[in-house]
């Protein structure tokens, strides 16, 4: 329905003229107090010598969409042409300067604006915000129905004041740009078209941008920043500054048809920018819709667009394909073939900005295509057959290239060779290549090629076989993608079959050439020269004949009767005849071996009935003289001589045998290597019989002396000890004591370092001769594992370890408390496992040892905790004593589990831990202690099979600088009956412990009270006394250091320790070596290897201070070690050892040692 028509203005009478004084206010006074935006223009100025259209501006206005608006009416349309010809403003413009006294409202930025002309000169607009209500009656109830509708219907407007409960990240990212820095103002002024269009671009899944007001704004959806590439962050920013590079080129016209309100549409359109770190080649295909406002007019626009890239350039090398497959085919010869291939290439320069064509050459004879076919073992040069986008003469194209020089792309047809796959070469990283494709004209964008690909053009029925090389430059506006390398694949593929079926039919067309040539020369011959036929039978009957004579095998014809027709001189050297004339009864009789002769009259009879080729072995009664394998070489041995036979029938017309043709081959030799092959691996499995029984029999004989030592040695220690609660006695006395006690106590523990390694030996003898034997006894569950923990505790604690022991969850919720099985194997197992703990984690800053145990009814496949795998080795076996104990009752799995915060072990040492004769690591001695570790490297392996045969397994996992954890299970029975188990049944458990306590790998046997000889021993007239003498022992060995220090010291010696070449350098920075009041050294005595820093490292340090200035003085070191063979003495030597005494030496011996070496540096320091 149409609005009632406005009445007409009235004049003012009396009733409505007011009071007097309302005509003194002015109008200006009204509009500064008005709450709409209002401004005046002079409309008979049509351009304002000052540039501004505006008389007046009421300051609503100022703060309406913050000022834009007032911004363009103050600011002369000349200086911004730019937004003036903006079809919006420029109405606007139009409508507000026109003398139109009935005037429409106007629709503009946010505002409908109505205009009212006074005195015909002042066009006086007011605006009104088009977001407020339309009705101002019953404002309270449309407020309360607004919030109403907002608290029940979902808000999806990422725009509104009140954000969406969900919100995308984009959206959120989009909310935190300052709009109001931007000419669209705050969200919070923006119209309700605005917002939109807004909420449209967000909610569109494809790319899509919109440029909104003069300026352009440009609002995206998250798809879109995909598409911008190095372009985003731009929202909020005009399109004309963030898209600087290509919008006049690409977008401006574009938008300039859009504001005369058309769409544009464009597919497949081309747009070069920077992505991706370069000029990219980009293909988009786009819309540019127009934003119409309620006027009509184009305030924005709407782009929605997808990028078309792939597919356009997709169909670029496509055709380029499909040229390839069309027009190579065509080529009937390998010189059309190259100018064809190079043609085509060349037609896409833009993916292809240069190319090399070459054929792979083997030799300079021959036809053509036998020179274009070879494999990598003749090849020798490649010939350049095309190009293109390289000028002549260019150092990337000569025209020959040779594989054993590295001119050109050589050595990179060699990668390519290798490869058997093309290879991307990139000039950027490799500057010798990048050096040969300088100073050229590229085809394509002009751009320089950022890479080139290497082919290699590989026949389709052999990998084996280089036809020739494909060299492409890349599209330096497009990334080498999985696109691009199929294309390169697909291209040299074609390249390949092509070059393959021509080369074929070369072949073909040459083979078809003799043939005809043959054929007519055999046709003329047999018109010419047919009375000759039979003198050229004749002649080729010689041919076979001298090819027979001069063969090294024996080949013979034969009739069905049994006679020889014809024997080659090869066939007597072998089977050497009496009789030249023996027939095939008499071969038999004279020449075979009567054990092989049965076997050689089956295969000519079955020749006979099958007409099949049939081959043999026969031994002959003939002998040959054969090396012999005594020790005296030149004796020769007679050996059997050996043929293989090989006969073929010569059938009739009718399929009948008529003749046998054969072969004989002598192989005297390989049957006498086969013979001695076997010999020599009998003769070492009887070598390692002997091994094993003599390590038995030496394990047998150590151990007797061993025990009397170890008896003697405890005899000592206890008459001493009882001694030694004596008072009576003098000092003197009591000193003895004290040191022979400990000399007694240090032989104990070396004793039973080597009585372990015994053990271990004579263990692993038993375990592979199948003479262990395991003995179940019934135990309480965790006495075991208690027990183990019990005997380490003492260790642990001096090492700084926390060793624990836990029950798992598993031993309380069933019930079992005592099982069968053998408490010694099981508890060796645990000793080892605990002992190796303790070794490689007394070094680390934490120092925790958990022992834990836990029971399954099932066979478990991973520890309680579930890192562990359990996997038994192909060879296991369980015991027999043990299996016959298991079917007495209930099966029961005990798991033992040993965690530590040790050093851990690496993937490489991973593989290493359960083998035979192996530790974690070579220097695992010499990082740990010597005093710490055995060295027989069986610990680990002999517990994974003492583990199997217990029915069981072993595995740890373990990661380097964090900790391993070692977990075994053993198959045993719940026992119902219990008899104890004491130490006094396992007594045998510490005796074939591998590491039960901790064990010194050195001891001093001699006695440093003996005497040398008097030659040795006496006094030089220059020595030092041992008073004055201040020695440093450096020595990781506890054990070796404490003695020798006792011994210096015994002879009047003044002496201080370190434990590692670390600590020495840190003793030596406090003598009078380097500061003028240090402490008093006259010689370092320096172990070789020790943890932190061997002995060379040290003393190679201790020579580059002394060169450096901070030692002052040449200090004297002697090597203490026990590497003495002549080149370690010359490595130490060299390394600045002043002398080398090697280990075990005596004290007298060593006294000596010293003061030479100090006499020798005192000559060499005058």
């Amino acid at each position: 329905m149409d609005p009632p028509p406005r009445a007409a203005p009235r004049p003012l009478t009396e009733a409505h003229d007011g009071a007097t004084h309302l005509h003194n206010v002015g109008m200006l006074d009204l509009l500064d107090r008005d709450a709409r935006p209002t401004f005046i223009l002079n409309s008979m100025i049509v351009k304002p010598e000052s540039g501004s259209l505006l008389e007046y501006w009421n300051p609503a206005m100022e703060d309406a969409n913050s000022g834009q608006l007032l911004h363009l009416l103050r600011t002369n349309s000349s200086t911004h042409s730019r937004e003036h010809g903006y079809a919006p403003f420029a109405e606007f413009q139009s409508w507000a300067l026109a003398q139109d006294i009935a005037s429409k409202s106007f629709v503009y930025h946010g505002f409908m604006w109505t205009k009212v002309l006074v005195a015909n000169t002042w066009n006086v607009t007011s605006g009104v915000s088009t977001d407020a209500p339309a009705s101002s009656e019953k404002p309270e109830m449309d407020s309360l129905t607004r919030k109403t509708s907002k608290t029940k219907a979902p808000n999806f407007d990422w725009t509104d004041d009140v954000p969406p409960v969900r919100l995308s990240a984009h959206a959120a990212w989009a909310r935190s740009i300052d709009w109001a820095s931007t000419p669209l103002g705050p969200m919070s002024s923006w119209s309700s078209q605005l917002r939109s269009v807004a909420n449209l671009v967000m909610q569109d899944p494809r790319p899509a941008v919109v440029f909104y007001g003069p300026d352009l704004i440009m609002i995206y959806n998250e798809a879109e920043i995909e598409l911008l590439g190095g372009f985003h962050p731009c929202m909020g920013a005009s399109a004309r500054v963030a898209l600087a590079s290509v919008w006049p080129e690409y977008f401006e016209p574009i938008i300039e048809q859009n504001l005369a309100g058309a769409t544009v549409e464009k597919t497949n359109t081309v747009i070069h920018m920077v992505r991706n770190g370069f000029m990219e080649e980009t293909y988009f295909s786009l819309k540019f819709i127009p934003i119409l406002d309620s006027q009509g007019f184009t305030i924005g626009h709407y782009e929605p667009l997808v990028e078309t890239t792939r597919n356009v350039i997709a169909q670029r090398r496509s055709r380029t394909l499909l040229d390839l497959s069309e027009e190579i085919p065509r080529a009937r010869s390998t010189d059309t073939y190259w100018t064809l291939a190079t043609e085509v290439l060349s037609r896409n320069d833009r993916d292809i900005p240069f190319a090399l064509l070459y054929s792979a050459e083997a030799d300079d004879n021959g036809s053509e295509s036998s020179r274009t076919r070879f494999s990598d073992n003749n090849q020798q040069h490649c010939t350049l057959r095309g190009s293109f986008g390289l000028p002549e003469g260019s150092p990337a194209g000569p025209k020959h290239l040779d594989f054993q020089q590295g001119h050109g792309f050589t050595p990179y047809f060699r990668q390519a060779l290798t490869a058997r796959k093309p290879i991307v070469l990139r000039f950027d990283q490799d500057p010798a290549a990048a050096e040969l494709v300088q100073n050229i004209k590229w085809q394509g964008f002009g751009d320089p090629c950022r890479a080139a690909a290497i082919c290699p053009l590989n026949p389709t029925s052999s990998k084996d076989n280089i036809l020739g090389f494909m060299v492409i430059g890349l599209n330096p506006r497009r990334p080498f993608d999985d696109d691009y390398l199929q294309f390169i694949l697909v291209a040299s593929r074609l390249l390949s079959t092509s070059l393959t079926s021509i080369l074929l039919h070369e072949e073909d067309i040459y083979r078809r050439e003799r043939t005809i040539a043959n054929a007519e020369e055999m046709k003329l011959q047999l018109k010419q020269q047919l009375a000759q036929s039979q003198q050229e039978a004749e002649r080729n009957s010689s041919k076979f004949k001298r090819f027979a004579e001069r063969a090294d095998i024996g080949i013979f014809l034969i009739g069905m009767d049994g006679v020889y027709s014809y024997r080659n001189e090869a066939w007597y050297d072998i089977l050497s005849p009496a009789n030249r004339d023996i027939d095939l009864a008499g071969f038999w009789d004279t020449l075979i071996d009567d054990e092989t002769t049965a076997l050689g009259q089956a295969k000519f009879q079955a020749l006979i009935e099958t007409q099949q080729h049939q081959s043999c072995e026969l031994r002959l009664k003939k002998t040959w003289n054969a090396a012999s394998q005594n020790l005296d070489d030149s004796v020769p041995e007679q050996q059997p001589m050996w043929v293989i036979c090989s006969i073929f029938p010569e059938l009739n017309e009718k399929g009948k045998v008529i003749e046998i043709i054969g072969c004989c081959t002598d192989i005297s030799q390989q049957k006498w290597g086969e013979k001695l092959q076997a010999a020599q691996a009998s003769r070492a499995r009887e070598s390692k019989r002997n091994l094993e029984n003599f390590i038995d029999t030496t394990s047998h004989e150590m151990r007797n002396p061993l025990s009397a030592i170890v008896q003697c040695a405890d005899s000592i220690i206890s008459t001493h000890k009882a001694f030694g609660q004596s008072i009576d006695y003098q000092t003197i006395y009591q000193s003895i004591l004290e040191t022979t006690i400990d000399a007694a106590e240090t032989i104990v523990q070396c004793s039973k370092h080597m009585k372990n390694i015994v053990d271990d030996v004579l263990t692993m003898s038993k375990l592979d001769s199948g003479l262990f034997a395991m003995t179940p006894v019934d135990v309480q569950l965790d006495s075991i594992a208690r027990d183990a923990v019990k005997m380490f505790k003492g260790e642990a604690t001096s090492a700084g370890i926390d060793l624990q022991f836990q029950l798992e969850e598993s031993c309380s919720s069933m019930d079992v408390s005592n099982v069968s099985l053998d408490p010694t194997r099981v508890l060796q197992i645990l000793i080892n496992l605990i002992t190796n703990a303790i070794k490689f984690t007394r070094l680390e800053a934490t120092r925790r040892i958990c022992v834990s145990l836990g029971i399954a009814l099932t066979q478990p496949t991973h520890s309680v905790n579930g890192n562990v795998h359990f996997l038994r080795t192909s060879e296991a076996s369980d015991a027999q004593t043990l299996q016959s104990d298991w079917d007495k009752g209930e099966i029961v799995y005990v798991i033992f589990s040993v965690e530590d915060t040790g050093r851990g072990l690496s993937d490489k040492e991973h593989d290493l831990v359960f083998a035979r004769f192996s530790q974690a690591s070579p220097r695992t001695h010499i990082d740990y202690g010597k005093a710490d570790v055995r060295g027989s490297g069986l610990g680990l392996f002999i517990s994974r099979r003492l583990t199997e045969m217990h029915g069981g397994a072993i595995g740890f996992a373990s990661k380097a600088g964090v900790g391993s954890t070692f977990s075994f299970y053993v198959k045993s029975r719940k026992s119902t009956l219990r008899r104890p188990w004491t130490r006094k049944e396992s007594s045998t458990a510490h005796s074939v412990s591998i590491r039960a306590q901790q064990s010194y790998l050195s001891s001093r046997s001699r006695n440093e009270k003996d005497e040398l000889p008097s030659s040795v021993a006496a006094a030089h007239h220059t020595d030092i006394p041992t008073a004055d003498l201040h020695i440093l022992i450096v020595e990781d060995n506890l054990v070796n250091q404490r003695v020798l220090a006792k011994q210096l010291r015994n002879t009047g010696m003044q002496v201080a320790v370190a434990n590692h070449g670390g600590e020495a350098l840190d003793y030596l920075l406090t003598t009078k070596y380097c500061v003028p009041d240090g402490s008093k050294l006259a010689l370092i005595l320096m172990d070789w290897e020790m943890p932190v820093m061997d002995g060379l490292t040290c003393v190679r340090k201790i020579r580059e201070l002394q060169a450096q200035g901070v030692v002052r003085a040449h200090v004297p070191v002697i090597a203490v070690t026990a590497n003495v063979r002549s080149e370690q003495v010359q490595v130490a030597l060299k390394a600045g050892m002043d002398d080398v005494i090697s280990k075990p030496f005596r004290i007298p011996e060593l006294c000596v040692c010293i003061q030479k070496t100090l006499r020798s540096t005192a000559l060499a320091g005058t």
